[in-house]
């Protein structure tokens, strides 16, 4: 029996949803997508919805991952972004909104002529979607949001947050790759596994790697290294990489295929352009350079592989526009019947912070919790059948759970939990 329509955000901000309902359709369970109309949609500034651009190289387009460097270099990279990105686009910039991508939403309703809408989002979905439900909670009918983003810390202080939670991922792969040592040979315990992957990023940032046919610097370590922390699944990638640095002889084919993936730069910088648009039209950040200085140095000294590039000036320090609405205050009003809130314990790019810090906020919602899982992304994507399962029902029949729900996850070594807990408390 048909419910209604599903509105789908893939996250970013900046990413096309567009071609998500093929993909989703493939996946979910038809019990619910039987249930429901998909609808994608490019957010506004993105993919067909009137992209924008920056003219940015394909450097400048890596704004949040910045080489080491001084803080004058930083200064002048961001503040050029951000005159480039002023240059192009002028004024229209800021209309690059949360809260106006959250009414485009409810014109999509509207024109659908549909009464309400479901709707499914993922990472900076779930604050679109936190927005959304604040704005037209009326208009809400079941919602699903997964990879969940602290409300309180947007937009700067959530990219901090990612420094200690990269941390804790990093070391949970070197103690995973320490006790493959037969198959990697990089290490016999978590302590010496990492040890060998920075002097390796120090070694890089002096001149680059050989690797296969190709040559690695520093910075393409720690980018692939950074990418990978959004996937348990993913270590592998990484540990043969390192195997193939430190004891020369080949890359397994498909860790090839990904390192080669990881190095091609993008055709293009809508994504970017778009995320920029929105992180900086959201919020007003502080212009207070010392205090980014400060910053820089202190994280950079407690969380080695992402501190300092988190906390130094990004582009929106030197944006000419200010914020043509205050930030959406998330909690008392919102009329949504129910919100299911999905999260794993480990994820590096949305910390389990913030959903349990949304779920004190919304009295309306549930917490399904993926425990000893570091993913970014979870629902559907994952194979947890408890998470996928739990989800499902409440798409399905609009009934959340009773109360959260906490999930295992068994798809990697049990010996991970005790090595995530020591992590955890070698960073904070």
């Amino acid at each position: 029996m048909r419910r209604g329509i599903l509105l789908i955000n893939p996250g970013g901000p900046g990413n096309a949803g567009l071609l998500l309902p093929p993909q989703l359709a493939a996946a979910m369970p038809a019990e619910a997508r039987d249930r429901y109309d998909l609808v994608g949609f490019d957010p506004r500034s993105v993919g067909r919805s009137a992209p924008i651009t920056c003219g940015l190289t394909t450097e400048e387009q890596n704004y949040l991952l910045l080489p080491p460097q001084s803080f004058a270099a930083d200064v002048d990279r961001q503040a050029g972004i951000a005159a480039k990105c002023a240059r192009v686009n002028g004024p229209l910039l800021r209309f690059m909104t949360t809260r106006n991508t959250a009414r485009d939403m409810d014109v999509i309703r509207g024109a659908l002529g549909e009464p309400k809408l479901s709707y499914l989002g993922y990472s900076y979905g779930t604050y679109l979607g936190s927005v959304y439900t604040q704005m037209f909670g009326t208009h809400a009918d079941r919602i699903v949001l997964d990879s969940v983003v602290n409300p309180d810390v947007v937009w700067r202080d959530l990219t901090r947050a990612m420094s200690p939670a990269v941390e804790v991922g990093l070391n949970r792969w070197a103690a995973w790759t320490a006790g493959r040592n037969e198959q990697y040979v990089v290490g016999t315990s978590g302590p010496a596994v990492r040890a060998r992957f920075d002097r390796l990023i120090a070694d890089g940032n002096r001149v680059s790697l050989p690797v296969d046919d190709m040559r690695l610097t520093g910075e393409h370590l720690r980018m692939i290294a950074f990418a990978v922390m959004y996937d348990d699944r993913l270590y592998p990638v990484l540990s043969d990489l390192i195997r193939v640095m430190v004891n020369g002889g080949r890359l397994q084919p498909a860790v090839r295929d990904y390192v080669a993936g990881a190095l091609t730069p993008p055709p293009h910088d809508n994504a970017v352009a778009a995320q920029l648009a929105i992180i900086c039209d959201d919020v007003k950040w502080t212009g207070d350079l010392d205090l980014y200085r400060r910053d820089k140095i202190r994280d950079g000294h407690r969380y080695p592989l992402y501190g300092a590039t988190a906390a130094t000036v990004k582009p929106c320090t030197f944006w000419p526009y200010r914020p043509i609405e205050p930030v959406t205050t998330i909690g008392p009003g919102n009329a949504a019947p129910g919100i299911l809130l999905v999260q794993s314990e480990l994820d590096t790019a949305t910390p389990a912070a913030g959903a349990h810090r949304l779920h004190e906020l919304l009295l309306n919602s549930r917490l399904v919790t993926l425990r000893n899982a570091q993913k970014h992304i979870v629902y559907l994507t994952y194979g947890n059948t408890c998470v996928d399962t739990t989800v499902t029902r409440y798409l399905v029949t609009g009934q959340l759970p009773a109360a959260d729900v906490a999930c295992t996850n068994t798809s990697t070594q049990s010996d991970l939990r005790q090595e995530a807990g020591d992590a955890g408390r070698s960073v904070n």
